[in-house]
């Protein structure tokens, strides 16, 4: 009998789990999560958005989980279709498996002591450790570090019950690595050389600040100022934070992506014509795959009291939040999101080339929406048409999705506090008066631009304005996240005002269709067109109440409407000026709409 567990193991329940009497439920995937035979079994966490309860499952058959309720270590609760169930480290795990091991057993190098109990004060003895110089591990920033190569920890089988090394599942021979991470603590003295023998002494360190696990932003939207929330309590508002205290944001990054769903490699952080070694060209042309830019699932919360909204972020479950829905995707939830880093271009079937698509004409069943540099974005089709192209590259490919759309919103006014993106970030290119660079009108080098011209800032957020051919913007990796032309935005439909929306890529569809499959958010939204001022009161997304406000207050991004069943379009374009942004929605047009200014972005 062994404790099983393994690596990114998380799916959504497909069967609710109602009174403390069950004893299975079934779930949308077990592909990632261990093998069970006799007498084995996993710890499994369930999460709904009100509660989180640890079980133990005792045999995994297809997708239907066995499993036993742990009254005396956590409450018993009841979960539904759709709330999340994952493989991770809990305290059930660690003390059933830290009870097989004899701690008596774990000596130092050179097996001559037990492992010392450290008390406030107490500095430590090495034995004749074998310690190199401190040398950084990795490639993150500002942490000290000291391996102590020969530091291993041993195990005796026997105390293990006969479990082997493939039981336990755990890497036992990794260096033991002691760290000071210097961007949260400061210390008063400076790293130590220690020889054999040596013992370290430790001075008193003062806490800069402490990266908690919840953080995020309130924003009252009758007075127009915004707060940070948890771990980001205290910090300034309308400017982005170091890295450090946005561990969400900071995982976002560039790669290729091939068409299975795979990363091929990632990109260097700084330039995207490196490999993430900073060496080894990259291919960003198509020869490698898709370049996207990946998110890493989070979790969230939204709250509304009095006039002011709220929303956090983590990247782990806690109680009273949810998966965003942006990682529900397919009816599975998923580790990673992925949207191309690029606008939308084309690979033309008849010619099996990647070509300039301004008003390039569609063969629906043939061309392939592409993520790639150097060619000028595809534009002049429906959304239902690009949403085919988007079909065509394979199983999971889609085109730019509202669940995807606000999450990227989420992650922006969180790290800015602040919802005037132009200010915020840059114009990027939505200044264009002529054309830029003297060409004139809807054309390659004109009004609209090729994509790549943020390679040289890999995942960094940067902007050029002005009415000049060299303009663009990228929100950490997404180019032209808004400007240059208007992306489609699937998964929503608007009636009368009244948004309808899904995450099911095979279940996309226009108009009165959005009825069946689709949810109604239950808001209505702003009837007329207008600067955006106040937001609807609801979990998914950002969508405007009132429109009453101007480009440099509230929302500060406009917004257009109509009557009827109508399609969604995003961020504005290159002459677009100051409506253009992070919150810029036109939800006027129909579902047989067209022009040289309309087009996509690829999505995973």
């Amino acid at each position: 009998m062994a404790i099983k567990f393994s690596n990114n193991a998380s799916t959504s329940i497909q069967s609710a789990i109602q009174g403390a009497n069950n004893t299975s439920f079934t779930v949308a995937s077990a592909a990632n999560f261990p093998t069970l035979g006799a007498g084995d079994y996993a710890y499994v966490t369930l999460i709904s958005n009100t509660a989180i309860e640890v079980v133990k499952v005792t045999a995994i058959s297809g997708v239907t989980f066995t499993f036993e309720r742990l009254p005396g270590a956590t409450v018993i609760n009841d979960f539904e279709v759709n709330d999340s169930c994952e493989l991770r480290i809990t305290t059930e795990l660690l003390e059933d498996f830290g009870g097989r091991i004899d701690a008596n057993e774990a000596k130092t190098a050179n097996n001559t002591s037990p492992i010392q109990a450290l008390g406030v004060g107490d500095s430590p003895t090495f034995v004749n450790p074998t310690v190199d110089t401190p040398t950084a591990v990795g490639h993150v920033a500002n942490k000290a570090y000291v391996d102590a190569g020969a530091l291993t920890i041993t195990r005796d089988e026997d105390d293990l019950g006969g479990a082997t090394s493939s039981d336990l599942h755990l890497a036992t021979q990794q260096s033991i690595k002691a760290y000071v991470d210097t961007n949260v603590l400061e210390p008063t003295g400076s790293v130590q050389a220690l020889g054999t023998g040596d013992s370290p002494s430790f001075a008193v360190v003062t806490a800069a600040y402490s990266l908690t696990t919840v953080y995020g932003v309130s924003w009252n939207e009758t007075t127009d100022t915004y707060s940070r929330t948890g771990g980001l309590a205290g910090q300034p508002v309308s400017t982005s934070l170091a890295d450090a205290f946005l561990p969400i944001q900071a995982l976002m990054r560039r790669c290729l992506l091939a068409n299975d769903g795979t990363v091929n490699y990632y990109l260097d952080a700084n330039n995207s014509i490196y490999r993430e070694d900073g060496t080894t060209p990259s291919d960003l042309e198509g020869g490698d795959g898709q370049v996207m830019l990946e998110i890493p699932k989070f979790w969230y919360k939204y709250s509304y009291a009095k006039t002011t909204h709220t929303w956090e972020i983590s990247l782990t479950a806690q109680v009273g939040f949810a998966v965003h829905p942006a990682f529900n995707k397919n009816g599975a939830v998923v580790e990673n999101r992925y949207i191309g880093a690029y606008e939308g271009i084309k690979y033309d079937a008849g010619t099996s080339l990647y070509v300039d698509g301004i008003s390039h004409g569609i063969d629906t069943t043939n061309d392939i929406l592409s993520s790639v540099s150097g060619s000028a974005p595809w534009t002049d089709d429906t959304r239902a048409e690009v949403r085919a192209v988007a079909a065509n590259r394979g199983v999971g490919w889609r085109q730019q999705d509202y669940d995807l759309t606000s999450a990227i919103q989420l992650l922006y006014i969180v790290e800015y506090a602040d919802w005037n993106s132009q200010l915020m970030i840059g114009p990027g290119r939505t200044e264009l008066t002529a054309g830029g660079a003297g060409a004139t009108g809807w054309v390659k080098d004109g009004y609209i631009g090729i994509t790549g011209k943020s390679n040289s800032d890999g995942n960094i957020t940067n902007s050029v304005g002005g009415d000049t051919n060299n303009a663009y913007m990228t929100y950490r990796g997404i180019e032209n996240f808004y400007g240059n032309v208007y992306k489609w935005v699937d998964g929503i439909s608007i009636n009368s005002n009244v948004p309808w929306v899904h995450n099911t890529d095979t279940e996309f569809v226009d108009d009165a269709a959005s009825t069946t499959n689709y949810t109604d958010l239950g808001v209505t939204l702003a009837a007329a067109h207008g600067w955006q001022k106040t937001l609807a009161q609801q979990y998914r997304g950002f969508l405007p109440a009132t429109v009453v406000g101007s480009s440099t207050t509230y929302i500060t991004d406009y917004y257009y409407q109509a009557a009827g069943w109508r399609v969604v379009l995003f961020g504005g374009y290159a002459s677009s000026g100051a409506d253009a942004g992070v919150a810029y929605w036109i939800v006027s047009v129909d579902s047989a709409a067209a022009d040289v200014y309309f087009g996509g972005r690829l999505a995973y």
